[in-house]
């Protein structure tokens, strides 16, 4: 839909940026909601938020149970549900991109709804919009939009195509990061429901690269978190560079500052996926990425992921103890979660190959598989892997040409047994896209119990993304 530009959020001048830890946040000392980060409800269970994000676009909420996803309440919202601003127009994209965190400070997570294809004002093309969903006793319910923070999309850059949360002046509130034509714009929380906000500043990475995705955590343990961006090519440079570097942005008292590259190279035009977590459980975040096939971690440390002391460690199907062969159509690393399944305090990684080949050889072309990859005090831990298809003993379903298992991934502990359970999306599942939950336990993933979920009427995209 069409908005009118407000002036909600006032630009101020740029103040302290820090992020909150491996992507924890803070939460209130005492508070209505349980203070747990994905629970929108208050009850005690994480829950679901599952993007639609083609078309108009929707979200959907499977509510945390005691028996986890397969128990709980399932709603879908969408610009005409009560109290979500706009309507539905195609093109708007809600959905297309979402963060969680308790944005106003009462105990209940929130969910933030990126939607860039929205168009302000009475502009042609779409400059994109945030949506805040309130959490609460009953769930999701109505919403502010965040429109005036966003007044610089472009049709070649329109905001909020991604969404971070995190505390970014180490206030113990939940502030927001976003995309906007390759700029990274920080909102400092907390954000109220009459719209309210603290400063907002914008992090540039100057003309000829702009930022295109990122990552938060803290990766050097003083705090306050950090952000390593991926930067690519504005869409009106012509000539592209041979290669680009992940850049990495410290978090200081006087901002973020740019800290340095990544000693790693990828394509113009590729995608890096990135994910943080805490693998070794010393206090610092670690960073898992894919700028091909196979992944890359860097360990954090007091330097951040360019500290001395460790090497990065590279894994791909050719490593001992990982499953598969490495085959040249593979894209081990495409989706890349991480989230402790075994209750062991160490967060384990959990990385899609959504173009696996599977069958008698290797007839069934895109069906794709997970693996999951423990952590432990010296790091990932290969000797006892795990690998997921829709041909996986137990799982519902079966494996088909182009269905792409594994194209999104979030682990979240949905039945409060202290265990992370995973939800996968298969993009290309029945043209539409379908997410399967499977249940942690105290010694890896199950697919006994596990189930799937389609989507609702008229959607597209089904799964991209997830959040929870």
């Amino acid at each position: 839909m069409r908005k009118r530009i407000s002036s909600v959020l006032a630009v101020a001048a740029t103040g302290a940026l820090a992020v909150g830890a491996l992507g924890v946040l803070p939460q209130p000392a005492s508070a209505a909601g349980s203070g747990l980060l994905g629970d929108f409800n208050g009850d005690g269970y994480r829950d679901l938020a599952i993007g639609s994000g083609g078309g108009a676009g929707r979200v959907t909420v499977i509510y945390g149970s005691a028996k986890g996803l397969p128990g709980g309440k399932r709603v879908t919202i969408d610009q005409n549900s009560p109290g979500v601003p706009g309507s539905n127009e195609t093109g708007d994209k809600f959905g297309a991109a979402l963060a969680v965190g308790d944005m106003d400070h009462d105990g209940y997570s929130d969910l933030v709804v990126g939607v860039p294809g929205e168009k302000i004002g009475t502009s042609e093309f779409p400059q994109g919009d945030l949506v805040v969903l309130w959490g609460g006793r009953g769930g999701l319910t109505g919403g502010t939009t965040l429109t005036g923070g966003l007044k610089s999309g472009t049709p070649y850059g329109p905001a909020a195509q991604e969404v971070h949360t995190g505390d970014f002046n180490h206030d113990g509130r939940t502030d927001l990061a976003f995309t906007v034509t390759g700029r990274l714009r920080v909102v400092l929380g907390p954000i109220t429901r009459a719209a309210g906000t603290g400063a907002v500043s914008t992090v540039s990475p100057g003309s000829s690269v702009w930022i295109d995705h990122f990552t938060v955590g803290d990766f050097d343990g003083d705090g306050r978190s950090d952000v390593v961006y991926a930067a690519t090519v504005p869409p009106e440079i012509d000539s592209d560079p041979d290669d680009l570097r992940l850049h990495y942005l410290h978090s200081t008292s006087r901002g973020l500052v740019d800290a340095g590259t990544l000693p790693i190279t990828y394509a113009a035009g590729n995608r890096v996926p990135l994910a943080t977590g805490d693998i070794d459980h010393d206090g610092r975040a670690d960073l898992a990425l894919s700028a091909g096939k196979g992944v890359s971690i860097f360990y954090g440390e007091a330097g951040g992921p360019l500290g001395a002391t460790r090497k990065p460690v590279a894994i791909n199907e050719a490593t001992p103890g990982v499953a598969g062969d490495n085959d040249a159509w593979d894209s081990f690393g495409a989706s890349l979660a991480f989230g402790d399944v075994d209750g062991d305090t160490y967060a384990d990684l959990l990385v899609g190959n959504p173009t696996e080949r599977l069958g008698t050889n290797a007839s069934i072309r895109d069906a794709g598989n997970i693996t999951l990859l423990h952590g432990s005090a010296k790091g990932i831990n290969t000797a006892r892997t795990q690998t997921f298809s829709q041909d996986s003993k137990g799982v519902p379903g079966h494996a088909e040409s182009g269905d792409r298992f594994g194209s999104q991934l979030q682990l979240s502990d949905f039945n409060h047994d202290g265990r992370a359970d995973l939800a996968a999306t298969a993009s290309g599942e029945n043209g539409t896209g379908l997410v399967w939950a499977f249940p942690g336990t105290a010694n890896n993933l199950t697919s006994t119990g596990s189930a799937y979920f389609g989507p609702p009427a008229g959607a597209s995209g089904f799964g991209t993304p997830l959040a929870g």
